[in-house]
């Protein structure tokens, strides 16, 4: 049988070694060592493979690190908005409250005020009361003239009664002359 013709590099080799060694040992020899060229081909292949899937998993871990890395920052940037989120709802609720407690003393005062006026009103309805609309201005005078004489006598009564409380024996003592006088 004819030696094969080598078609690779490594068959130009043993295609020149082919006239020495007996046909049935080429064509085991050629068959092993295509088996042997298929096996480093097929190593080579796994190799590149390799690298390949090294490469690969490398760029995952590349990504799976930058997803993890923007994972933490979204977290980060989560927590710091819910804090400002938290702190502006107390901020807020605590301006709507000092609102809500400056119109409540708006209200009070006003309502204090209302109150004063209604209270001055109805004293100057009292003062000037039915029985003034009804009599004349003279009438009037004389009323108001024998009212202060009234308040005038009980201002000089109460007066007097304290000065008693304070010196009962002088009055006694001026009690005793003015029976002595009668």
């Amino acid at each position: 049988m004819p030696a094969r013709r080598a078609s690779g590099s490594g068959e130009a080799a043993w295609g020149a070694l082919a006239f020495m060694i007996p046909a049935a040992l080429q064509l085991k020899a050629g068959y092993e060592f295509h088996q042997v060229m298929d096996l480093a081909r097929l190593v080579r292949a796994l190799e590149i493979a390799l690298d390949d899937e090294t490469a690969h998993q490398k760029e995952l871990e590349k990504r799976q690190k930058k997803r993890h890395a923007r994972q933490e920052q979204l977290k980060k940037d989560l927590n710091d908005g819910i804090a400002r989120k938290l702190e502006a709802e107390k901020w807020q609720a605590e301006e709507e409250k000092r609102k809500e407690d400056e119109k409540t003393k708006e209200k009070e005062r006003h309502e204090r005020y209302r109150q004063s006026q209604k209270e001055r009103l109805e004293k100057w309805q009292e003062e000037r009361s039915s029985y003034d609309f009804f009599t004349d201005p003279v009438e009037r005078a004389r009323f108001k003239r024998m009212e202060m004489e009234r308040e005038a006598d009980l201002l000089a009564l109460e007066k007097r009664e304290a000065k008693e409380e304070r010196c009962p024996l002088r009055r006694l003592e001026v009690e005793a002359r003015l029976q002595e006088l009668e």
